[in-house]
């Protein structure tokens, strides 16, 4: 849109002011992160998961893949660096928030609703990974908005027993 036309972008490749990213994405940059990519690509897509644990500085490993949730009924990401997670139009919004991860502003869960995810797939989640990402809770559950949390809870049939895991495992 910049450019106006094929032929001046094509041109503007060829000086050198622009860098193709990939088919329809360009940067004035010679190159763009990864992350500002997948902001420009999937704007409407949240990140969440072992990527969100990561950006938040709650664990040190760096995940396989980036993990995104979308609505329910969004087109599937065919990207094999990308694991998509499909959440329901309810439980989307809650606990949107923006961070700034190297220079660029990335949609992600916040650390509350981060850990009701946790606390609620934690049995499928392997446990020394577990136990890691419970143990930095730990150390900053006191910067934590507990009724936040609550309200997170409350999103879901078996809130109480996630309560209980909280009260055991986190306070």
């Amino acid at each position: 849109a910049e450019f106006g036309s094929q032929y001046r972008l094509r041109a503007a490749l060829g000086r050198g002011e622009l860098s193709k990213i990939e088919g329809g994405l360009y940067s004035s940059r010679p190159h763009a992160g990864k992350f500002e990519v997948i902001a420009k690509k999937y704007p409407f897509a949240i990140v969440a998961g072992e990527t969100a644990h990561y950006l938040h500085g709650l664990t040190d490993v760096i995940p396989a893949t980036i993990q995104l949730a979308t609505k329910r009924n969004a087109t599937r990401i065919s990207d094999s660096a990308i694991t998509q997670i499909f959440v329901e139009e309810r439980l989307f919004a809650p606990g949107k928030t923006t961070i700034e991860y190297e220079g660029i502003k990335v949609g992600i869960y916040d650390r509350e609703r981060l850990l009701v995810e946790l606390l609620r797939r934690s049995n499928s989640v392997p446990f020394d990974y577990y136990k890691e990402l419970i143990t930095s809770y730990r150390r900053i559950a006191e910067s934590l908005d507990f009724s936040t949390i609550e309200s997170y809870i409350g999103l879901y049939k078996r809130g109480a027993n996630i309560f209980d895991k909280l009260q055991r495992e986190v306070l």
